[in-house]
């Protein structure tokens, strides 16, 4: 699926770190979790929590987004 967000949102910062190589043409899974939510008078900002699955249900990744979107 994909995610729309409204005009002004703003990709603040991102975070990775890889456990495994994954060969190409392998299946992988991402799952994301709204980790923290803030709200402000001018803006919310959202921490997004990643995890990588491979085929085996084997953690290949781990992450963290921050997104800041307008009031």
């Amino acid at each position: 699926g994909s995610l729309s967000l409204p005009p002004g949102t703003i990709h603040a910062s991102q975070e990775f770190e890889f456990f495994k190589l994954v060969p190409i043409g392998a299946t992988i899974n991402c799952q994301a979790k709204v980790a923290r939510k803030l709200a402000r008078a001018t803006m919310h900002m959202l921490v997004l929590e990643l995890d990588v699955l491979d085929q085996n249900s084997e953690r290949v990744q781990s992450g963290k987004a921050t997104i800041v979107l307008p009031v």
